[in-house]
């Protein structure tokens, strides 16, 4: 982690060609990650407390600049669906599972697809400790895959 105050969190991440630095909200909503986009007002998907059977609606806008004129529009609905162990290369971890299943409409051109999120928090870390993400495209074809896991731990 770089830096976080009762506001914004931001980090290094090593994806598998480059680092890159995400910023993230408080509570781990990412709000700009230079491979994804920047997320208008941020994406949603962790809304604290967290607690088995939880569920509520994110809807935000994805711009990836990279990508030309890229804008989509999500509509996401997420659950807390329970605890589970879950192991990365940072530990074991007790953690909740967080599930989101959504649609998105792209602005810049006719288009559309789908994403399936999955998010395991473990509050030991104080944040996820493993992420997976899938989308589709308009015709379901698979058009992203993505894990992410915490590499390393320690609490300051």
């Amino acid at each position: 982690m770089a830096f976080a105050n009762k506001d914004v969190i931001t980090a290094v991440l090593s994806r598998s060609t480059e680092d890159v630095d995400v910023t993230f909200t408080s509570e781990w909503n990412v709000v700009n990650d230079p491979s994804a986009g920047v997320y208008y007002p941020h994406n949603g998907l962790l809304k604290f407390p967290l607690a088995p059977g939880a569920s509520w609606r994110s809807r935000y806008e994805l711009t990836r600049a990279r990508q030309g004129a890229f804008r989509s529009k999500w509509d996401v609905q997420i659950k807390v669906v329970g605890w589970e162990d879950v192991e990365v290369p940072a530990g074991r971890f007790r953690a909740l599972r967080i599930e989101g299943d959504g649609s998105y409409q792209r602005q810049d051109v006719a288009g559309n697809g789908s994403g399936r999120w999955v998010f395991w928090y473990a509050p030991q870390a104080k944040r996820w400790v493993k992420y997976t993400y899938e989308s589709t495209d308009f015709r379901g074809n698979p058009n992203v895959r993505q894990t992410d896991e915490l590499v390393e731990f320690r609490l300051q």
